[in-house]
C-alpha cells in the first residue's frame, strides 16, 4: 500500500487562560442515535447555530457506535469498529471517500494522537480485543497487546508515547500505563473508587496543565455496572509525577458517555446522558472545560443546539475549511 497521508500532528498545546481568539477554533461532534450527523460548534462564538457537515457513509457505518477522529495530512479521518470503517473527509470539496482499513474489529474504540520514536501515531485500543493499532500515515499495523480485554474504557496520552489506561467493564479499580515503543506495562496504584469492586465504565478522561507546568490526568463521570447504571458526578485527579490520585470537583451534574476532547493546555467534556444506558434521554447538551489552576469545571457558552450521545468529538485546526454560521 502506497503512502496514505503525510500524518498531521494536532498541536493543542498552546492553550491560554483566557477564551481562544483563533477563527480556527471549531469542535466537531459526530452524533448518534438520533441525528447521525457531524455538526460543528465554533469555540470563538457564543452563537449556537452551526452547520452541520453531511456524514455521507459515516452516518450509516459509524454513527451507530462509538468511533474516533483525527487529522491526517490536513483531511478529517473517521474510525468505527468494523476492519473497514474509516472515511476520510475533504473539507474542500466537502465529500467523504474511503480511508485505510484498520487491522482488527473494534467495539468501542478508544484512540489517540501520539509521538512515539520520531512518528505521529494513531492509536486505537480496547473493545474486547486486547491487541491494540496504530497508523502511523501510511496503514494500520497490530501493535502491543493490553492486559485485559476492557471495553468503554478511556485512556490518557502521558507524553513521550505513554498512555494511562483506566476504568472500563473488566477493569474494576486498575489502571495501567502501556508504553508504545518498547510494549511494556506498568501497574499504577489502583483508583480510589466510590464502590470497591465494581466497575466504573463510560467516564470520561483528559490531561490537564497548570500555569506552573504540572500535569494532571482526570477521569470525569461514567456509572457503575450496579443496578440501575447511574450516571456519577464524582471525578479522580492522577498525578504522572508523584504516582499519586486524589479526589476532584464534581460535575455540575450526574455525566456518563461523555467525551472529552484535548484543547490547548486543557480539555473539553462534551455530550453524554444524566439519566444512564437504561434511559439515555435526556442528553447533555453542556461543554465543559476544566481548569487546572483552579481544580473547577467551566461550562462555556457554547452548547449542542439537539444534544445526542457523542461518537466522535475532537478540535479541528485552524486549516479546517468548514466554519458555522
Amino acid at each position: 500500500m502506497g503512502k496514505y497521508f503525510p500524518f498531521f500532528f494536532v498541536n493543542l498545546h498552546t492553550f491560554s487562560f483566557f477564551p481562544p481568539t483563533d477563527e480556527g477554533d471549531k469542535l466537531l461532534v459526530l452524533k448518534v442515535y438520533s441525528q447521525n450527523e457531524l455538526s460543528v460548534v465554533d469555540l470563538t462564538d457564543e452563537s449556537k447555530s452551526c452547520l452541520p457537515i453531511d456524514p455521507g457513509p459515516v452516518g450509516s457505518a459509524v454513527a451507530h457506535v462509538d468511533g474516533h477522529g483525527t487529522f491526517v495530512g490536513g483531511p478529517l479521518m473517521i474510525c468505527g469498529d468494523d476492519p473497514d470503517e474509516c472515511f476520510v473527509y475533504d473539507d474542500g470539496e466537502g465529500v467523504w471517500s474511503d480511508g485505510p482499513p484498520k487491522e482488527l474489529d473494534r467495539y468501542f474504540p478508544y484512540g489517540l494522537d501520539m509521538h512515539v520514536d520520531g512518528l505521529d501515531l494513531h492509536w486505537l485500543s480496547g473493545g474486547q480485543r486486547n491487541p491494540t493499532e496504530t497508523f502511523d500515515g501510511e496503514s494500520f499495523a497490530e501493535s502491543v497487546s493490553l492486559p485485559a480485554n476492557v471495553l468503554q474504557h478511556c485512556a490518557v496520552d502521558l507524553g513521550s508515547g505513554r498512555a494511562m489506561v483506566v476504568t472500563g467493564q473488566g477493569m474494576g479499580d486498575a489502571a495501567f500505563v502501556v508504553d508504545l515503543a518498547s510494549g511494556e506495562m506498568e501497574e499504577l496504584p489502583p483508583i480510589p473508587l466510590e464502590h470497591q469492586g465494581r466497575d466504573l465504565y463510560l467516564a470520561a478522561c483528559g490531561m490537564a496543565t497548570r500555569s506552573d507546568g504540572s500535569r494532571v490526568a482526570v477521569v470525569a463521570g461514567g456509572e457503575y455496572l450496579i443496578w440501575p447504571y447511574t450516571p456519577v458526578t464524582t471525578t479522580h485527579l492522577f498525578d504522572p509525577d508523584l504516582g499519586l490520585w486524589t479526589p476532584g470537583p464534581p460535575l455540575p451534574e450526574p455525566r456518563s458517555w461523555g467525551r472529552a476532547v484535548q484543547y490547548g493546555d486543557s480539555f473539553l467534556l462534551v455530550g453524554g446522558t444524566s439519566t444512564g444506558s437504561l434511559e439515555l434521554v435526556p442528553y447533555v447538551g453542556s461543554i465543559l472545560r476544566y481548569d487546572a489552576d483552579a481544580d473547577a469545571w467551566e461550562e462555556l457558552p457554547q452548547a449542542l443546539e439537539e444534544p445526542d450521545l457523542v461518537g466522535v468529538a475532537l478540535v479541528a485546526p485552524q486549516e479546517f475549511a468548514v466554519q458555522c454560521q
